[in-house]
């Protein structure tokens, strides 16, 4: 999919501004630099779930100068759960490509939903008592699937039990 970002002037935009040019980068490569922009947008093509954008715009004069903005970051978010089971070794995109409970945490971004099918569930596979699961702020647990539901109010945690043991 697609993203536009979109842009806008705090004042009044000056005389003397000619068009924008457009600074990004996707998780880190290379910055992108746009072609001249007569309109307040621009358009990001091949946009995928985790990708983190980083992204200022400037504003160009009839001398060359650039007037630049703050940069920005945004990372865009799943459009849907991430899939847990506990023998989980797939990438979480649905039940039967379920990933690992560790996994799922590392790789969720604020905003995720985790939806987690019965089983216990370890931070390690040792016996090693002070390791922890650690939940990232923003991120949403959701036990008690049987591991075929596709909406959360099919859950039923009562007779699916779903134990963090760690």
């Amino acid at each position: 999919s697609s993203m536009e970002l979109v842009w806008m002037w705090n004042n009044a935009q000056p005389a003397s501004h000619l068009y924008y040019v457009v600074e990004y980068s996707v998780n880190g490569a290379n910055v992108v630099v746009s072609e001249p922009l007569t309109d307040q947008t621009f358009e990001i093509a091949e946009v995928n779930p985790f990708d983190k954008f980083t992204w200022r715009v400037a504003s160009v004069d009839a001398q060359g100068n650039l007037n630049w903005s703050n940069w920005s970051d945004f990372i865009i978010r799943r459009d849907g759960p991430f899939f847990v089971k506990s023998d989980g070794t797939g990438d979480g995109s649905s039940w039967a490509n379920a990933a690992g409970l560790q996994f799922a945490l590392n790789q969720a971004v604020f905003g995720d939903e985790i939806w987690m099918a019965a089983g216990i569930y370890k931070p390690t596979s040792n016996n090693d008592r002070t390791i922890s699961f650690i939940i990232k702020d923003g991120i949403k647990l959701f036990g008690g699937f049987a591991g075929t539901e596709t909406g959360r109010n099919e859950r039923n945690w009562h007779v699916n039990k779903t134990i963090l043991s760690g």
